[in-house]
């Protein structure tokens, strides 16, 4: 039989070419050297570690960056806003019981009912700077003062020594006593009151806290600012 005749390009240089194609096959599979794939999976580790830490903080308890909550007179009121908002209460806003000076510096309410194994939360307590038979000429004499000191241990008694204090809210309508008939006057009274407080609760947060309704004070027509008794008194507006 006759030989079958070879492929085309199957000759001397068919086989070269041949050769060289499964040695470069060969040389590619070897593995690569170990510095360099020592190099490789550290850089891989160490970019692993970086994705880890640069993990998103998880969101404030509110889901806002400013503290919010909610009214209620006692925490399971408070904790019924937490239900339906799906999300933790900041913050429980209560106020106190107005009668006569008692019930407004030394009674348990609310604080009591608000400790913090009851409420983690923080607390925010709207307070009038003096009860129904009082005014702001006695208060800036510092007659009241014995009254705050009383309050402000009040607030550490019952672990709330940190708590927001609304003094004197809404000043600015005339549906409060504590209203300024003199802006002069009321303001040196809310000074002595915020110092006295301060005097037995250090850590207090003070809100000076009007209405949103008005621009203007209801006796004099002044605007709301004539009443700002000042930075060194006030931690929140």
């Amino acid at each position: 039989m006759r030989p079958r005749p070879a492929p085309r390009g199957w000759g001397s240089a068919g086989r070269r070419t041949v050769r060289a194609a499964r040695t470069r096959n060969r040389r590619a599979a070897h593995p690569l050297p170990l510095p360099l794939l020592l190099l490789l999976v550290i850089g891989l580790v160490a970019g692993g570690l970086s994705s880890c830490s640069n993990k998103p903080k998880p969101p404030q308890p509110g889901g806002v960056r400013w503290v919010s909550g909610a009214n209620g007179n006692y925490p399971a009121d408070v904790n019924l806003w937490s239900v339906f908002t799906g999300r933790k209460v900041d913050l429980a806003v209560v106020f106190t019981d107005r009668q006569d000076w008692t019930n407004l510096v030394s009674a348990g309410w609310p604080t009591q009912a608000f400790t913090r194994d009851k409420f983690p939360g923080g607390l925010s307590v709207a307070q009038p700077m003096f009860p129904k038979d009082g005014d702001e000429a006695t208060c800036a004499t510092g007659a009241y003062d014995n009254y705050w000191r009383q309050f402000g241990t009040t607030l550490t008694t019952f672990g709330r020594g940190d708590a927001f204090v609304r003094l004197g809210w809404e000043f600015n309508g005339d549906w409060f006593w504590w209203y300024p008939r003199d802006v002069e006057t009321w303001k040196t009274c809310y000074r002595r009151t915020v110092l006295a407080i301060r005097s037995t609760a250090p850590h207090v947060r003070i809100d000076w806290n009007m209405t949103a309704h008005r621009d203007h004070l209801p006796v004099s027509g002044q605007d709301i600012w004539d009443a700002y008794p000042g930075d060194d008194y006030v931690d929140v507006v």
